[in-house]
């Protein structure tokens, strides 16, 4: 772009207007007028400094080598964007001139088609409202790791019985993750270098939890510290007496979703979409989920949840007894008792939760099936590499950390639990083990296998043996 003095230097110097704002520059640049206030005093030595500066300018105009954004650092973030968008540079903004709202307001219209596609949209929308309170009108400069542990110290439930009290520590973590994942969008969209203002959060939230948790027990009477009452799981593992007092009161048509709950450790959204093309005649393809919108894709929560589920003959008399219910016309395996599609959520509310209670139990949530037809197999010796796959995850170390919490009771009701999975529901090497591990009521083991006990020694399938020894699935023999 070249420009022609016309015997007129380039850009004007202007007089102050008040003694506040100094000597005035006004330049032409790309047909557009930008004026602004240098604050220098009135006097020749400074109006000779602005020419040669002005000079400057004009040559590097001349050149093509002149950026508006960089020599006028403090000129308004839009007037920079403007004049490098003529330049035909990307303007790359400072971090101390972008809020986090601002970034988010164009980080969500970037990204919002996508959540949608994951279902994640009430997710990420709840989070942003949150970190746009706490946080929307600080500068990304601004946010160290005092402002963020502020922040997370301060949120707290907004509506309900529990209102004004902390957050979980879950939701606490799932807003850290947003906001991590604005932030390293930012700097790396603009090539900033900050501080991680992340380092010590996730140990703040920790910690912060169990100060509440301090908080709250030094409040409570030691009676009820001492009571057992409120120690209710909602995620407990069933035991077998009262799951059959569970099925007694659950209605009649809704038995086998109930059952196939716990025998395949499925969750909601998985049963939701089951169709009747996915029952084989030994299994059951797992593999689609159906997301809020009723939409149905094969995304399940992680990509191992995808997996072949083995139909054991109680298996196949849930699944006959689910298909007989379902008309010809529905794709599904499941549905509601009018034929319309199965909801797990209106099962839940409609159907689980009033069964509980005239069961006389305490609360559990329908997740709850998932905990216990894992703690079920564990205690039944299946092998943990085959209950990982079995139960769709990576590895087996969320089934000793989330699910294979012991239960008193489980042991003494071992026959009971075997008597329900179905004797094949077990490999060989698995049912050795089981009867290694104590002797059957009423019944020499020996009869129970079929064959002489001695060939399994003790020694070897021992209580410790799936966590010790280990069992491959590939090592038994059917």
């Amino acid at each position: 772009m070249m420009y022609r003095r016309n015997k007129r230097p380039f850009g004007s110097i202007l007089p102050a207007r008040n003694q506040y704002e100094g000597l005035r520059v006004s330049i032409t640049y790309y047909k557009t007028r930008y004026t602004f206030s240098t604050g220098l005093e009135d006097n020749p030595h400074h109006r000779a400094g602005i020419r040669k500066m002005l000079d400057g300018i004009y040559s590097h105009i001349q050149e093509g080598t002149f950026r508006f954004a960089e020599v006028f650092k403090n000129a308004d973030p839009e007037k920079k964007k403007y004049f490098s968008r003529l330049e035909g540079q990307q303007y790359r903004p400072r971090a101390d001139e972008v809020t986090i709202r601002e970034y988010v307001a164009e980080w969500l219209e970037e990204w919002l088609d996508n959540f949608k596609e994951l279902t994640k949209t009430p997710d990420y929308e709840s989070a942003i409202k949150r970190i746009l309170a706490g946080l929307g009108g600080l500068h990304f400069a601004q946010l160290n790791t005092i402002e963020v542990e502020r922040f997370f110290g301060s949120l707290d439930i907004l509506r309900g019985a529990r209102k004004g009290q902390p957050v979980s520590v879950k939701r606490k973590r799932h807003v850290l993750t947003v906001l991590k994942r604005i932030w390293n969008s930012a700097n790396s969209r603009w090539g900033w270098q900050l501080d991680d203002p992340f380092v010590s959060v996730s140990q703040y939230i920790t910690e912060l939890e169990q100060v509440n948790q301090i908080r709250q027990a030094k409040q409570t009477p030691l009676t009820e510290l001492l009571s057992e009452d409120g120690d209710a799981e909602p995620r407990k593992a069933f035991l077998p007496s009262e799951w059959q007092m569970l099925l007694a009161h659950i209605e009649p048509f809704y038995g086998p979703v109930t059952e196939f709950m716990l025998l395949t450790m499925a969750i909601g959204s998985e049963i939701e979409a089951l169709t009747k093309q996915a029952v084989g005649t030994d299994k059951v393809r797992i593999q689609l989920k159906r997301h809020k919108d009723g939409t149905i894709s094969p995304y399940l929560k992680t990509t191992m949840r995808k997996r072949n589920y083995p139909i054991t003959a109680k298996l196949r008399q849930v699944l006959d007894a689910a298909l007989r219910q379902s008309s010809d016309e529905c794709a599904f395996v499941f549905t509601m008792a009018d034929g319309s599609p199965f909801s797990y959520a209106e099962y839940y509310k409609y159907v689980w939760g009033p069964a509980v209670k005239a069961a006389g139990l305490d609360h559990r949530v329908g997740y709850s099936t998932r905990h216990t037809g894992i703690a079920w197999s564990m205690l039944l010796k299946v092998d943990h590499e085959r209950l990982t796959g079995l139960t769709g995850h990576a590895d087996k170390g969320m089934i000793y950390r989330q699910y294979g919490k012991y239960r008193d009771g489980l042991y003494e009701e071992r026959e009971l639990i075997l008597d329900y999975m179905g004797r094949d529901y077990l490999l060989e090497g698995e049912f050795q083990a089981f009867l290694a591990a104590g002797p059957l009521a009423d019944s020499e083991p020996a009869e129970q296998a079929g064959k002489k006990i001695a060939v399994v020694p003790t020694e070897i399938f021992s209580d410790n043996f799936g966590d010790k020894q280990r069992l491959f699935a590939d090592n038994y023999t059917k």
